[in-house]
């Protein structure tokens, strides 16, 4: 219950400011509200992302920023500026890159027609742009500042072209009339009468405004594809932001934003006085949709047949059930135009018709997505019950899950794995992962627990290694065996004997020689000086995400290796004196430990954190102040 009412708040609130921005496009309320629904309940916000809420808050300010835009263009005052401003801002600190990148692409596009429409001159137009977006970009330091320092350390730098031009399929255009015949989700279905509704005004050729919408929609809908249709190479090469982004699927949000707006001049269209040549359209469009549920009731008799037989090519399964929902969709879009027709007198019948009709056919085509029944989606799990009693006090460990239990299962319940869902990794860490033999991984990344499908646990050379069953479930292929490593993996330790290699791929292969012992060994890019031998003891006092605190007592200068990742922004002072932290193994963080006992404290003070704390703060001051004189301002 708690899910279905969180999925209903995140609706109403991409509703109002929908609703507030599509209030100033059109002359009826009852026309806006039905272009808010197809945005806010569309395929794409309540059926694709849902399992990402930083896109739906991301995505949710892109209306109020083009009210911000269309004032700053029709009215050049400063109270345009402020809200264009703080909406951009706010959908970047949402944290979703590539949804705001589209954004602002679709601000500036509508924000340069409107000042073509409005004459506006190129240095008033740039000026006003430059000033929003540089206030945006102020505002927001705080996020993307560290995001691009991130996303150049990642797995997305340098994304190829094949990767990054992932989209939808071209056969996925059957979504906007059937929904499940390509996939669970419908991201492009924005409703039939909608669609209707959208081809009115260019069919009159009424509404001037429509063709930037018409523009932006079309121009998503084709990106949408990615690599299927050559228009993406160009936005791939030379585009910002295109080639570090995969899944263009996502541009649906334009696609939905753009149908919305054109929908509610459509409805805008019908709430009003018909001309002669309007009436003609419609009776046209009626007509057309007559014979497109012709064909669907056709359809429907022959999928059903198949459906009996066993054959059913939807991805869904109830082929049946998806082309019956777009015949009776259609059937009540054909229902609001010949009322329109037939009956022009009842203005509040055909609003509440249009706002009935678009309602049902969004709730019900993505109810499968966004009405579930309450369930608990990381249930216990015996190899988690195992580990807890297996684990002695205070010992710090992780575990590495090999794809048997379900993803973030380890960090809900507060245990530290070194694997996870997430397809965007530090770059040195995905390459540790992938070129250093599983069994060194484990001794370097502190591994003591192993979750794994493999009846006999061993090496990459296929021997055996010394760990302790301590729960098994299932047989054959679906078998979950959990396992204790015998040999002790510490969070710390010092090492005495240190190679200098060239590059990071010339440590891996030192690290998967079959001698190579972690615990007496190094490997490093740098040149550095310790003595040969030693005796050493190592406890690690406290661990959190951004500080690290650890004893050490050596007899002799050693080299302190953390198994934490090494990352910009992390300082080292070892007795209260900063040190230089040194990159061990190709991925690990060291720092040179002098004979005797040491306090070594590790703190995660990023550069681009603070700069984008510092220019957040500038900007947020002037934002304050610019809005405290726009509003005081007559508008």
């Amino acid at each position: 219950e708690r899910h279905n009412q969180r999925r209903f708040d995140q609706g109403h609130e991409r509703l109002e400011p929908a609703l507030g921005f599509l209030r100033g496009e059109v002359r009826h309320r009852a026309s806006a509200l039905v272009g808010a629904l197809v945005f806010a309940f569309g395929g794409f916000l309540t059926g694709y992302p849902i399992l990402q809420l930083a896109i739906l808050e991301s995505a949710a300010w892109l209306p109020l920023a083009l009210w911000g835009a269309r004032r700053m263009a029709t009215r050049g005052d400063w109270r345009g500026i402020a809200v264009t401003s703080i909406s951009l801002a706010l959908s970047v600190l949402a944290g979703h890159p590539q949804t705001y990148t589209y954004i602002f692409y679709a601000v500036a596009i509508y924000f340069v027609y409107l000042a073509w429409r409005e004459r506006l001159a190129w240095r008033a137009a740039l000026s006003r742009l430059g000033g929003a977006i540089g206030l945006a970009v102020a505002l927001s330091a705080i996020q993307w500042l560290p995001s691009i320092e991130f996303a150049h350390l990642s797995t997305r730098s340098g994304l190829p072209y094949v990767e990054a031009g992932t989209g939808f399929p071209l056969a996925d255009l059957i979504q906007f009339v059937v929904t499940g015949t390509t996939s669970q989700f419908n991201p492009l279905y924005v409703g039939l009468l909608p669609l209707a509704l959208a081809a009115f005004p260019f069919g009159l050729c009424t509404h001037r405004d429509g063709w930037v919408s018409l523009l932006l929609g079309v121009g998503g809908l084709v990106l949408s594809f990615g690599r299927s249709l050559a228009v993406f190479d160009a936005f791939y090469w030379f585009a910002p932001g295109y080639g570090v982004f995969r899944d263009q699927e996502r541009q649906a949000l334009i696609v939905t934003l753009a149908v919305s707006v054109l929908a509610a001049y459509g409805a805008d269209g019908l709430m009003h006085s018909l001309t002669h040549r309007a009436r003609g359209w419609l009776r046209s469009e009626s007509r057309w949709l007559s014979i497109g549920l012709a064909v669907l009731f056709v359809m429907l008799l022959v999928v059903s047949y198949l459906h009996w037989q066993g054959i059913d090519p939807s991805n869904s399964g109830d082929l049946p059930d998806h082309v019956a929902l777009a015949f009776v969709a259609g059937l009540g879009a054909l229902v609001v135009l010949l009322l329109r027709l037939h009956a022009p007198a009842r203005r509040l019948w055909i609003a509440v018709a249009m706002i009935g009709v678009v309602a049902f056919d969004l709730a019900t085509a993505d109810r499968e997505v966004n009405w579930v029944a309450p369930y608990d989606p990381f249930p216990a799990q015996p190899s988690i019950a195992a580990i807890r009693s297996d684990v002695a006090p205070d010992m710090i460990f992780r575990i590495h899950n090999e794809q048997r239990l379900a993803g973030h299962i380890l960090c809900v319940n507060g245990l530290d794995e070194v694997g996870g869902v997430t397809p965007i990794r530090v770059g040195a860490y995905a390459q540790f992962l992938s070129n250093v033999p599983r069994e060194v991984r484990w001794q370097l990344l502190n591994v003591q627990y192993v979750v794994t499908w493999r009846s006999l646990l061993d090496d990459h050379l296929g021997n055996p290694v010394d760990a302790m069953l301590l729960d098994q479930q299932g047989t054959g292929k679906d078998a979950i065996y959990t396992y204790r490593l015998n040999e002790d993996h510490p969070r710390a330790w010092v090492v005495h004997q240190i190679e200098q290699w060239a590059d990071r791929a010339a440590i891996y292969t030192a690290l998967s020689d079959p001698g190579f012992d972690p615990r007496r060994m190094a490997y490093t890019s740098i040149p550095v000086q310790v003595a040969a031998t030693g005796d050493d003891h190592v406890t690690v006092q406290s661990i959190n995400p951004d500080q690290l605190d650890v004893n050490a007592d050596l007899s002799a200068s050693g080299l302190l290796v953390l198994s934490e990742v090494n990352y910009p922004g992390w300082t080292a002072q070892v007795n209260g004196a900063e040190m230089p932290i040194v990159e061990v193994d190709g991925l690990l963080r060291g720092v040179v430990l002098p004979a005797g006992s040491s306090h070594v404290e590790m703190i995660f003070r990023p550069m681009s954190l603070m700069v984008g704390s510092v220019v957040t703060s500038f900007g947020l001051l002037l934002w304050v102040g610019l809005s405290i004189l726009a509003w005081r301002r007559k508008p």
